[in-house]
């Protein structure tokens, strides 16, 4: 295991993450952010059985940080079962490399605001206007496209700043021209955001559903060395995230009309870290992953 000033090496980082052997592509194969809407899309307009999406989010988990989840396939903090939501996805689909921050040249700070805004609409912030705490108005998120469309849509999550000021103008969009998109404020609790995860994706009321857990980004800024999966409290984060989100599936296919329902879902990330802290186009910082279970899609 690397320390954590070691992995601010790029070369170092680059060949811990590329010997892992969990990811299907290379660090300079890795996808744009952007890949996650652009896969949605591409899934809600295919033809065949009924179209759902679910896409979990992990604020602030690394590329590195999935490496002794996925190795070691079970929670050792919890117990010994092979509940992961990530191996699963691995054996179902495929997991990637993926990078936030902007293209080359660009200086979109890899934080929360500004990464979520780019998964939500599968645009970087010089088309989305998001920099920092702004109010989304130049795009607009595959959950407003899609209820516009008809489709049932939801985003569950914790963190005030979603509600109060970038999402500010869809959740009044949605007020305003009655569409079916609910944002939920959760209590600060990663658990209970997992149960209304839960409600959202075994209901008859949505076609896709969002959330974003909260506790790898609260763990690598509150606790030291930080974003680091030498971090042992880090590393536990992970493995909570995982097994909620393992719930989250197997609560999809038990619905009773799961076998006439085409499912995508993509476990991914805002952003990474290092040390106690991220925004830079450090490699800790811009390296994140996509897992889905619909390899081809990307």
């Amino acid at each position: 295991m690397l320390n954590s000033f070691e992995f601010l090496k790029k070369k170092k980082y680059i060949k811990y993450v590329t010997d892992s052997g969990i990811f299907r592509n290379s660090p300079a194969e890795a996808l744009p952010q952007t890949a996650v809407a652009k896969a949605v899309r591409a899934h809600m307009e295919s033809g065949g059985k009924t179209k759902k999406a679910a896409v979990i989010g992990f604020d602030g988990a690394r590329a590195d940080s999935l490496v002794p989840v996925v190795k070691s396939g079970f929670d050792p903090y919890i117990d010994s079962a092979k509940y992961s939501a990530l191996q699963k996805l691995k054996d179902e689909g495929a997991v990637f490399l993926s990078y936030t921050g902007g293209e080359k040249g660009e200086k979109q700070e890899t934080s929360t605001p500004q990464g979520w805004a780019t998964v939500l609409t599968g645009k970087w912030a010089k088309e989305t206007g998001i920099y920092g705490e702004e109010t989304l108005t130049k795009a607009e998120t595959f959950l407003t496209e899609y209820a516009k469309k008809g489709k049932k849509t939801v985003f569950n999550s914790i963190w005030p700043v979603h509600f109060t000021k970038t999402y500010r103008r869809e959740i009044e969009n949605a007020e305003k021209n009655n569409l079916p998109l609910r944002f939920v404020q959760v209590p600060d609790s990663d658990d209970a955001l997992t149960e209304h995860m839960i409600k959202s994706v075994t209901g008859d009321d949505c076609d896709i559903s969002f959330c974003i857990f909260e506790l790898p980004d609260h763990t690598g800024h509150e606790t030291p060395p930080g974003f680091y999966n030498g971090n042992p409290q880090y590393v536990k984060a992970l493995y909570c995230c995982d097994k909620n989100a393992y719930r989250i599936i197997e609560a999809i296919e038990s619905r009773p009309t799961y076998n006439d329902e085409d499912w995508l879902i993509i476990i991914t990330a805002d952003h990474g870290g290092h040390l106690k802290t991220h925004g830079s186009q450090l490699i800790t910082d811009k390296m994140i992953f996509i897992a889905a279970n619909k390899k081809e899609l990307f």
